[in-house]
């Protein structure tokens, strides 16, 4: 009988990110990261309203803002 392994929680880094220019919308940092992107990174994303890996965007880090007391992500799919 095989024993079921659990799978050790990674803690899920949320970021606020506009990509080419467009509105701003939650997404998830995939892969092993412990700090937040800086400009010039390349990352994964996943928007939250997507549950499929299938559908994540490597994207590069452009600037970051902060409005309102939130940081946003600008990132371009083009580099």
């Amino acid at each position: 009988m095989k024993k079921a392994v659990a799978k050790s929680k990674k803690p899920v880094i949320k970021l606020s990110v506009s990509v080419n220019g467009n509105q701003a919308e939650p997404m998830r940092l995939l892969g092993n990261h412990t700090e937040l992107p800086e400009a010039g990174d390349v990352v994964k994303v996943l928007p939250d309203r997507l549950k499929s890996t299938v559908f994540a965007k490597q994207v590069k880090v452009e600037r970051i803002s902060l409005e309102n007391g939130k940081k946003t992500f600008h990132a371009t799919t083009g580099f």
